[in-house]
């Protein structure tokens, strides 16, 4: 098993430019970052995480299926090695959970793409 340290981009809102959080989490010794979809072009991202040196966990915050597929293939186009979601809502019933997670499921198949599902307030599994 191989262990890295990841830095989320939650709590540094207060530092605006990507470029500037990307060096502070290289400089501290992180091994990637975790981040949402970027607010620049894959390219660009990929060049930036890249010339740090660092991977990258992407974020996605569906609340319906529809939703998960969409924003699942739109992070993929930056190479997350992984995605997590902040999935659903907490008033899903039994039977509407089965059902995102089960779509979930063949939009991760599809796209060859891992995402773990996080336990958070207002989500599914809180």
């Amino acid at each position: 098993m191989h262990v890295q340290l990841l830095r989320s981009f939650w709590g540094m809102e207060s530092i605006t430019r990507v470029e500037d959080r990307i060096r502070m989490i290289r400089e501290a010794g992180y091994a990637g970052v975790e981040a949402p979809i970027p607010e620049m072009e894959p390219k660009e991202w990929r060049a930036l995480l890249d010339a740090n040196g660092l991977a990258y966990v992407g974020m996605i915050f569906p609340q319906t299926p529809e939703e998960f597929r969409r924003q699942l293939e739109a992070i993929h186009a930056y190479g997350p090695t992984l995605v997590t979601s902040q999935s659903g809502r907490d008033c899903f019933s039994f039977s509407e959970g089965c059902e995102f997670f089960l779509a979930a499921l063949q939009a991760e198949r599809e796209m060859g793409v891992a995402v773990a599902h996080e336990t958070h307030r207002s989500r599914i599994f809180f």
